[in-house]
């Protein structure tokens, strides 16, 4: 018998988040859709997250 065990392939997501005038925006929330996986951006607005590969990001930020 045969068994076989299959993994979620996780892809490292990197950018930068800027507001609209292109500045970068410092402490704004990335997470992944529907998991407990996040980060934050830090003083360049710049992010890391390791997640599944389709994962859907979710940004946000309070003004």
């Amino acid at each position: 018998m045969l068994t076989t065990t299959l993994y979620a392939q996780n892809v490292t997501v990197s950018g930068i988040v800027k507001d609209p005038t292109g500045e970068p925006v410092i402490g704004a929330s990335v997470t992944v859709k529907g998991a407990n996986t996040g980060t934050v951006t830090n003083i360049d607005g710049r992010y890391t997250l390791q997640c599944p590969a389709k994962a859907t990001l979710v940004f946000s930020y309070l003004d």
